[in-house]
């Protein structure tokens, strides 16, 4: 058997497995929907008899390649592109059909049921290859058409489970998606708030993240709809700009239909993160901009992505120039002496630095802050365990970032072992030391206490490998030794995990956004604006959360700009008390007539739950102090609200619909 037929079988296991456990995890979820299987729903059994159906036209193709994988499966595909032709323009609808098709089912009523990873990666793989199947021949070869496919279902699906969040819903949809939205609103939209007190700008704002974010505010009467859809584009359109940047380039001879796919492909792997949109663009910065050609140009590029990068966050602040010299060492050619190799990327190094400074420098005297703003990072525990599989992120921070870029790294090693790179020592030396020190980073940041729960702390170490990746294209596009490479089982199967895997990765999440009735939530909200603006004739009304409320018109109140959420949240995770001084004693002195915040758990859970410690943390120096000098009078659990009132001043509470009124 030859290693070519070998890969195909593996194929067709890995597809008749994929089946079984699809069949499997949806036979678990119809149970545990109600009753036995003998006692499904009407709806469930119809949706597993379709399956049984569905699975049993699919297996055909995978016994197919177990039983005569040189020529059965080939033959039937060529039979398909033969008809399709007649279709006319009836094909663009079928692959926009199948495009759209697994986020009308995930992202509609059916999406809160099929949560299991398997149908997912299913139902993803099954459209992503009748798509291919549909586009023209005149895309490319089957395998390209095939790969579209599945990138053209996956980046469809990931941007509309980004747009499914967009609603004028008033409260807010995540543990502090409404204070993120009111920090938005500083650099640009102050005119919106009466302050309470002088306003100063809170220590970790900072222009490039919040700013950015903070743009869609320049609209008049911008409204939380839209400010919640220009979140959902800067999750991914700066996305797609990287993957076009760096494939666009004029010296890479690559058809569009390419360019595209590769787009695409850095659009789903850097989604793994998932990673923020300023780091994005500093990156999109130096992809477009950098070019030895114009020396001065670069130099002034890499100068401001790093300043960008540095404006936004200060663990940014030098990994475009990192990128960008690490570039330059890579285009330079062996022949030189090392030191002379050294002297271009040094240049473009030192540009980066003093755009980092600068930035640090504008920070400084724009936007003073109290204290520098890693002054709390560095003072926080290191939870090592979340490496590995814990209860905070169930596949361990290692084994997750070992599938997420094993393959493309397996693919890299594998070019330079067959010799289509020619690095010597000192370029291997300089791509090792630089992802290591970004892989380095990555793991401290992401075992920091409040990190953990995903990819997106190994951001300059994800993105530097999409910046490898385009510059081996480059090199080698269209070459004879990459195309030689190409017909290899090994890089075959590489490649294959390189594209699957991203694409599981994003299908993996994903539902539809479950609100309250609209009559539940305007009740709620008149409750919960007269509640407030009555306390606010007594005296000061602090928003812990909920802020947005604030910022969208919804209540009327002056605002007290200290004690908001993350910044309570982050003093806690230091785990210092004295932090917390000023607030104690304000609590005591009961200083505000009522406190806004959200549902206050005061139950210790430990390391066995999802951020256990951080919830630890925030009962013992947030929550209970909250409690012993405030208590509830209002609790809407079905907005996720809570009013608290001074302990002895106490008045009757509204009640409704979801309400505990105390």
């Amino acid at each position: 058997m030859s290693s070519t037929e070998l890969l195909q079988r593996l194929a067709g296991l890995a597809w008749l497995a994929l089946l079984a456990l699809a069949g499997v995890e949806l036979a678990t979820l119809a149970k545990a929907s109600g009753g036995g299987l003998g006692s499904l729903s009407t709806k469930w059994a119809f949706a597993l008899g379709l399956y049984a159906l569905a699975a049993g036209l699919l297996a055909v193709p995978g016994l197919a390649l177990l039983v005569r994988p040189e020529t059965v499966v080939d033959d039937f595909l060529d039979r398909v592109e033969r008809v399709l032709p007649r279709a006319g323009a009836l094909r663009w609808c079928l692959v926009a059909a199948g495009v759209a098709l697994p986020s009308l089912i995930l992202l509609g009523p059916w999406g809160a049921r099929l949560t299991g990873v398997w149908p997912r990666t299913l139902l993803a793989l099954s459209a992503g290859v009748a798509v291919g199947l549909v586009l023209p021949q005149t895309v490319g070869k089957r395998t390209l058409r095939l790969a579209l496919g599945l990138l053209l279902v996956a980046a469809f699906f990931a941007v509309a489970k980004r747009l499914v969040l967009v609603t004028d819903y008033p409260f807010k949809l995540g543990w502090s998606e409404g204070n993120r939205l009111w920090d938005y609103s500083l650099y640009f939209a102050r005119d919106r708030y009466e302050f309470a007190s002088g306003f100063r700008y809170p220590s970790y704002l900072t222009p490039g993240r919040h700013g950015l974010w903070g743009l869609a505010f320049l609209i008049p009467g911008a409204g939380i709809a839209l400010l919640r859809f220009w979140d959902a584009v800067l999750w991914t359109v700066p996305y797609l700009l990287l993957g076009l940047a760096l494939f666009s380039r004029r010296r890479v001879s690559l058809s569009p239909w390419v360019r595209w796919g590769f787009a695409l492909w850095v659009f789903l792997f850097l989604a793994q993160g998932p990673i923020y949109a300023p780091l994005i663009l500093s990156a999109v910065v130096v992809a477009w901009g950098y070019d030895r050609a114009h020396p001065w140009r670069s130099l002034a590029l890499v100068a401001l992505a790093c300043f960008y990068a540095g404006i936004s966050r200060w663990t940014w602040l030098l990994a475009p120039a990192l990128w960008a010299a690490l570039w330059a060492l890579l285009d330079e050619p062996g022949a030189r002496a090392w030191w002379r190799r050294l002297m271009w990327p040094a240049a473009v190094g030192v540009s980066g630095l003093v755009g980092a400074l600068g930035s640090q420098a504008f920070m400084d005297l724009a936007f003073p802050r109290p204290a520098p703003v890693y002054s709390t990072a560095l003072s926080q525990d290191l939870l090592w365990y979340r490496l590995l599989p814990n209860p905070t992120f169930p596949m361990g921070v290692l084994p997750a970032l070992a599938l997420a870029v094993g393959p493309l790294l397996g693919l890299l090693a594998l070019a330079h072992l067959r010799g289509i790179l020619r690095w010597d020592w000192l370029k291997r030396a300089a791509v090792a030391a630089v992802l290591s020190a970004f892989l380095a980073a990555g793991l401290v940041a992401s075992v920091k206490i409040g990190g953990g729960s995903n990819l997106h702390n190994l951001d300059m170490f994800l993105v530097n490998l999409v910046f490898l990746a385009a510059w081996v294209v480059w090199e080698v596009a269209g070459s004879g030794a990459w195309r030689r490479a190409l017909s290899q089982p090994q890089v075959q199967g590489l490649l294959a995990l390189a594209l699957v895997i991203p694409v599981w990765w994003v299908m993996r999440s994903g539902k539809p956004l479950k609100l309250p009735q609209p009559g539940v939530v305007k009740s709620s909200l008149q409750q919960v604006r007269e509640t407030i603006e009555a306390a606010a004739s007594k005296g000061e009304v602090l928003f812990i959360d909920q802020r947005q409320l604030l910022t969208f018109g919804q209540v009327r109140v002056p605002l007290v700009m200290g004690y908001e959420l993350k910044a309570l949240t982050n003093w806690a995770m230091i785990g210092d008390a004295e932090l917390f001084g000023s607030f104690y004693q304000d609590l005591r002195d009961h200083r505000f007539a009522m406190i806004v915040t959200g549902h206050l758990p005061t139950e210790f859970r430990g390391r066995g739950h999802p951020f256990g410690e951080e919830d630890d943390a925030q009962v013992e120096l947030i929550y209970l102090p909250l409690l012993k000098y405030y208590e509830p009078i209002y609790r809407n659990e079905g907005v996720g609200i809570w009013l608290l009132a001074p302990r002895g001043a106490r008045e009757a509470g509204p009640s409704g619909p979801g309400v505990t009124g105390e």
